[in-house]
């Protein structure tokens, strides 16, 4: 069992920001503020027509919370954003795995100014997924196929690079400095969203803080154990 791996989990699943992720902005409290969705390499908002609890359940479920409280409107709580506003005229049915899958105008389509920038309190009565402590228990086990199939290492079809930076101080420039590979198999991994595997996908790299390296076979391990 490795404990104590708390900063190279959250460190691996945040190193990316993928087209149609959400946060929440504006607010010292991580269960609430101003909905903001990356799209097209920018972050903007969302306006607040047609917002219901329906879209913000997306919202809240998306961001690893049970459930959603109510809706917030306008730039006097959470303050004034700038940038694109993304998505207009929302409409979702409330099950929805992504707030980009529920119909709306098209990205960037709008006619609303930031004072209608939607937000949402997200419901945390019956707890949220902790990144406080992680715990990569080896005595849990793969199906046996999966497993067998995981540990041989036989039929890859998926090279993941671990890349580790570091930044040249006097040129201000990143710099490579220690990288590991693994064979994986996509049809274990594609069922982890953040690495985002499609049926194209023969090669994918994951930035890493250099500690993370040691651990980063582990880390894959645990992770096609959840999928």
């Amino acid at each position: 069992m490795l404990r104590n791996q708390s900063s190279c989990l959250l460190w691996l699943w945040s190193s990316g920001v993928q087209e149609g992720d959400l946060r929440l902005a504006g607010s010292p409290r991580q269960s609430e503020g101003r909905v903001e969705i990356y799209h097209d390499g920018q972050w903007g908002t969302v306006c607040d027509d047609g917002w219901d609890l329906k879209e913000a359940q997306v919202v809240c479920r998306h961001l690893k919370f049970l459930s959603a409280k109510s809706v917030v409107t306008g730039e006097e709580i959470y303050g004034k954003a700038s940038g694109p506003i993304w998505m207009d005229d929302m409409e979702c049915t409330g099950t929805e795995k992504y707030l980009h899958t529920c119909k709306f105008k098209g990205w960037g389509v709008t006619d609303c100014s930031h004072k209608e920038d939607v937000g949402v309190v997200c419901d945390t009565a019956e707890g949220t997924f902790s990144d406080s402590s992680h715990i990569i228990d080896h005595r849990a086990v793969l199906s046996d196929e999966m497993g067998e199939l995981f540990d041989s290492g036989a039929f890859c079809d998926l090279s993941i690079t671990a890349q580790s930076l570091s930044t040249d101080d006097q040129a201000g420039t990143a710099q490579t400095t220690e990288t590991t590979t693994l064979c994986g198999h996509k049809a274990i991994l594609s069922k982890v969203d953040a690495f985002n595997i499609t049926e194209e996908t023969r090669n994918i790299t994951v930035q890493v803080v250099q500690s993370c390296i040691p651990h980063f076979s582990s880390f894959i391990r645990y992770v096609a154990l959840c999928a």
